[in-house]
């Protein structure tokens, strides 16, 4: 899988995936399908509204698929992106939330 190295506006270096494959994509959205109930009337599935719970398991479990290394160190990914100044956590979200958006980095994203 190939990888982009991003700089946070304070200059940390963070290497994130430049897409996600089926199966992390699929991880990312069980969390969000837990939230979701089916209406017996309709059949239907019926998001009853995501509680803050919910949506930062979602953005756990994204930053630890999509993040490879935090300053060339990829051990406790997670731990080391929530403990970056919140200007680059942030920045960070960002960048992985629009990977997950796009389905990839398009190729004038990756330098």
């Amino acid at each position: 899988m190939e990888n982009q190295v991003i700089k946070t506006p304070s200059g940390i270096e963070v290497t994130i995936r430049s897409y996600l494959t089926g199966r992390q994509q699929r991880e990312i959205d069980d969390i969000a399908l837990s939230a979701t109930t089916f209406d017996s009337e309709t059949n239907k599935p019926k998001m009853t509204g995501l509680d803050a719970e919910i949506i930062r398991k979602i953005e756990d479990k994204t930053l630890e698929v999509m993040v490879v290394a935090v300053d060339g160190k990829e051990d406790n990914i997670l731990d080391r992106v929530l403990d970056l100044p919140a200007l680059d956590y942030s920045f960070v979200i960002r960048e992985t939330d629009k990977v997950v958006k796009s389905g990839g980095l398009t190729n004038d994203k990756k330098k």
